[in-house]
């Protein structure tokens, strides 16, 4: 995804003859964090990402889902860049689903007293549809080598658990990250060191993706 991204850009900067510097100038997104989409580093740019390229280019906003990945061939959002209010129009009936993103010892934060969110990560659309997602910056925990010290994980309160599978939880008022384990017709966590049986876990959701930081940071990358 990110990488056809990134062609796209290299694409539309050269067919003007701009410079990465001047593309930032005109968009507004820094030029270490256009360097990092054309390299393929950064896989969900943000809506407002989005939004101000399309705006420098002066196209419609669907060339660049389209090269992201994030709308098919099939699909297409207007002719034209139209003015502010219609490409923010339209680009509510394709942007990624915004997924509240939290600090750890925040987890769960499904509750009706959670904390208001540190900022939003985002997923394709056809990958959120249906799910209840929230996801958490790890601290104090490297459970090796899937996660380490800051990484982001996204959890689904409704997944069904599975053998093997990751799973977030708390554990004597404690958030954890462990490993769910069938052993002799009884469920455990395995966490470093320790096995608990299952159903002492405090609201339990299975993690269905890792990410890392850095990647995430588009708030960043505006000027």
């Amino acid at each position: 995804m990110g990488k056809q991204l990134g062609d796209k850009l290299k694409e539309l900067r050269g067919q003007r003859d701009w410079t990465q510097q001047e593309l930032a100038k005109r968009s507004g997104v820094k030029r270490g964090y256009l360097a990092s989409i054309e390299a393929g580093l950064v896989k969900n740019p943000s809506a407002l990402v989005f939004l101000r390229l399309a705006s420098a280019f002066g196209i419609s906003p669907d060339e660049l889902y389209h090269a992201a990945g994030y709308i098919g061939d099939g699909r297409s959002m207007s002719r034209g860049p139209g003015t502010l209010e219609e490409i923010i129009d339209q680009l509510k009936t394709v942007q990624p689903a915004a997924i509240p993103l939290y600090r750890w010892g925040d987890f769960p934060a499904w509750e009706e007293e959670s904390p208001p969110p540190l900022d939003y990560i985002y997923r394709a659309k056809s990958r959120a549809l249906g799910r209840k997602m929230t996801a958490y910056v790890v601290q104090g925990i490297d459970y090796e080598p899937a996660i380490s010290e800051n990484d982001i994980i996204v959890v689904d309160r409704d997944e069904p658990f599975s053998d093997g599978e990751m799973v977030a939880c708390r554990l004597e008022g404690m958030p954890v990250i462990g490993r769910l384990r069938e052993v002799g017709g009884e469920c455990y966590l395995e966490t470093a060191g320790r096995r608990t049986r299952f159903d002492e876990c405090e609201a339990p959701a299975e993690i269905i993706e890792i990410r890392k930081w850095l990647e995430e940071r588009d708030k960043s990358a505006i000027l």
